[in-house]
């Protein structure tokens, strides 16, 4: 065993000793934070998806009320666990915990993929995550969402190095499963395929194209028979509805079309672009600075200890982050990170606004991960020389 996969184990075991301590805790005095606003629903729509094979909640008069504003991957997965499988709900929050731990490992495998010196540290901002390992106590998507995202992270990282057309079919495929889980990926094959082309156009445009295709096609054709139930069901051809109290120009909560809607007293007033720039870079800001909440656990203790640790965590992998960005030099894998992060920041902006903050942030962090721990090392080879 070599000295990185040994590092490598030693964090797993220091992260899985932590998270058990406060999943142990969440189990034995603080089960009311397993439920956040949108857990019931995910639930119920869970339980009725298995026992009735209907995407629906059933009302008190016992009749179905099919949905359009969810996707039905998160509900599935609690459904298959709890019902099939017959694992309590803070069995399943257990399970969540796991994928965190799963993630650092894809994590910690797609370093490899780069260099080899980046592995340890990648893993360990993702294990030790304070945003993630959170909301892995609670009944939402991220934990699912996070392991799916870093597991497409290394299949197409191990695409771009080999260029075998598997890994690029997989990746698509591990993207089809996170959409049905959380739509915010749902342009990302329209993001990949200007990627893929970018990445080959030079090499082959033949091949740039067949890639970038292949990629789409994939994604696309196998969310396409959610499209018809929609359009069969609810005569909309949308893919959910929840773009609805997101980028609406008279409801939505997001930055599309908000200078109308405009409430907030410091940027009231200002004309268009004012706004506009103002808004965002306060919203920038919320989603890359605030810390976990850890007042969900009912603990003034663990609460004190967890700002106490945050505001230093995310110094630091802020700065790792800020320096790997700068030192990239044409890296197409470091690129490819890089991309990703611009399209989950693009995203969360645009569709939450004044809701961008650690719960967001937590798609990101197996990329940031990378590109900080690329960061660290120019940081030390800059010192030791």
């Amino acid at each position: 065993m070599n000295k990185t996969n040994r590092k490598f184990i030693v964090l797993i075991a220091i992260a899985l000793l932590l998270k058990i301590a406060l999943f142990s805790y969440v189990a034995c005095s603080a089960r009311q934070s397993m439920f956040a606003p949108d857990s019931e629903g995910y639930i119920k729509t869970g339980i009725t998806l298995i026992t009735e094979g209907k995407f629906a909640t059933e009302n008190t008069k016992g009749i179905f009320i099919y949905q359009l504003y969810r996707t039905p991957g998160y509900p599935l997965f609690l459904g298959i666990l709890n019902v099939f499988f017959r694992i309590p709900l803070i069995g399943i929050v257990f399970v969540q915990m796991v994928l965190t731990v799963i993630a650092g490992y894809f994590t910690y495998k797609a370093a490899l993929l780069i260099d080899e010196e980046l592995a340890p540290l990648s893993a360990l901002i993702v294990l030790f995550d304070p945003p993630a390992t959170v909301f892995s106590m609670m009944l939402l998507t991220e934990a699912l969402f996070l392991f799916l995202i870093s597991l497409f992270m290394y299949l197409f990282l191990s695409f771009l190095r080999t260029e075998k057309i598997v890994s690029l079919v997989l990746s698509a495929l591990v993207i089809v499963a996170a959409v049905y889980v959380r739509p915010v990926v749902y342009f990302i094959p329209v993001a990949m395929a200007i990627f893929l082309v970018f990445v080959f156009m030079r090499k082959s445009p033949k091949k740039a194209f067949f890639n970038a295709l292949v990629f789409a096609l994939i994604v696309y054709g196998m969310i396409a028979p959610w499209h018809l139930r929609n359009i069969k069901r609810f005569n909309m051809n949308k893919f959910c509805s929840i773009n609805n109290a997101t980028i609406s120009e008279q409801w939505g909560t997001g930055l599309y079309r908000s200078y109308k809607r405009n409430k907030d007293p410091i940027s009231k007033g200002l004309p268009p672009v004012a706004y506009y720039s103002n808004v965002t870079a306060r919203c920038l800001f919320s989603l890359f600075t605030r810390p976990a909440n850890f007042k969900y656990f009912g603990n003034r203790a663990i609460t004190v200890v967890g700002k106490v640790f945050s505001y230093p965590w995310i110094f630091f992998w802020m700065l790792g982050l800020l320096v790997g960005l700068s030192k990239m030099k044409g890296n197409t894998a470091l690129y490819f990170l890089a991309f990703i992060i611009l399209y989950f920041t693009t995203t969360t902006v645009f569709a939450t606004m004044w809701g961008s903050g650690p719960r967001f942030r937590v798609p990101m962090v197996p990329f940031m991960a990378i590109l900080s721990a690329y960061g660290w090392q120019n940081i030390k080879r800059r010192f030791c020389k």
